[in-house]
């Protein structure tokens, strides 16, 4: 039996993997972690044959917990996961076994299953830095990981309340707006390109939170707001405003920060400011470029997608 789990700080990403594999047809024993700490503490004195690790989570990236999870299982087949094929090279400078692209289907699952770097068998006995112990007479060992291995996430608070912000909450100032170099490209998955480049973010959760923003076209989106579409309902007031500071310094780093507002507790996309397909088609602009696909990554797109196709608008 394959033993395998699934490390992503996404609950339908998660699901998704879940579905994935029990739909490629092997015999597996499957746990989840939306905590990666969670999994490395699994690891310490479980075997497992397989970690799918999403590249960007909360607090620590795939690559640096692959880096702590080989420490204690060396054979390990690690297969990273993500949505995004910017993140391809450093799966390659791990050695890991496989690389899935998401959304993650049962098909391209099994073919990585079927072709792992290190070929699963009677697991070794887990034992310090991964040796395997043999016999009644090997003392069990827990293996152990520096705390400081695993950087606390940090916590940045929202600025002060500044004079544009004040100017917000009595109506957005009207003000000639120059565009940024931003492009947003929503049909089919959503990506984010300043002056040409991908812009990058230290989270993938970050480029969700750009993914939403623009969804609303232009409209003020609360804190609260954000949070019951990106978590369903959960409230992750920290992790959002690590999410929301990511945001503005991957658009500080490009010359684009001028795309987003920002107000107490509140944000949104200025339309004038980026170029965006999803923009130029509720504008009556170049309308052919839909073909019945938009933010394909995010379910909560769907609403939006049938306002598309349907041609109505609130």
């Amino acid at each position: 039996m394959l033993k395998i789990i699934a490390a992503d700080d996404e609950a339908l990403a998660l699901r998704s993997i879940e579905r994935a594999v029990k739909g490629t047809g092997l015999e597996v024993e499957m746990k989840t972690f939306s905590d990666p700490r969670a999994a490395l503490e699994y690891a310490r004195t479980n075997p497992i044959d397989v970690a799918l690790l999403d590249i960007q989570m909360f607090g620590i990236t795939g690559v640096e917990l692959a880096d702590q999870m080989l420490v204690l299982q060396p054979d390990m087949n690690i297969i990273f996961t993500t949505a995004y094929s910017e993140y391809m090279g450093d799966a390659f400078h791990m050695h890991a076994s496989g690389y899935l692209l998401k959304p993650i289907t049962a098909a391209k699952l099994k073919r990585e299953l079927e072709h792992l770097r290190n070929k699963p068998g009677a697991a070794p006995q887990v034992g310090e830095m991964g040796e395997e112990t043999e016999g009644e007479e090997a003392e069990e060992v827990t293996p152990k990981v520096p705390e400081e291995a695993l950087p606390e996430p940090p916590a940045p608070a929202f600025p002060e309340k500044t004079a544009d912000e004040t100017a917000e909450e009595t109506g957005k100032e009207e003000k000639h707006v120059e565009k940024t170099g931003l492009r947003l490209t929503c049909f089919g998955s959503f990506s984010a390109y300043a002056f040409g480049r991908p812009l990058r973010f230290r989270r993938e959760k970050t480029r969700e939170l750009l993914a939403f923003l623009t969804d609303r076209y232009g409209a003020s989106c609360s804190m609260e707001e954000i949070m019951a579409c990106l978590w369903e309902g959960d409230e992750h007031k920290s992790y959002l405003r690590d999410l929301k500071a990511d945001l503005m310094r991957a658009l500080r780093d490009v010359g684009c920060e001028a795309a987003i507002g920002s107000g107490r507790n509140t944000m949104w996309v200025i339309p004038e400011a980026v170029d965006c397909d999803y923009f130029d088609f509720r504008a009556g602009i170049n309308t052919a470029a839909f073909h019945g696909e938009y933010m394909t990554q995010y379910s909560w797109g769907e609403y939006t997608a049938a306002n598309l196709v349907s041609g109505k608008f609130e």
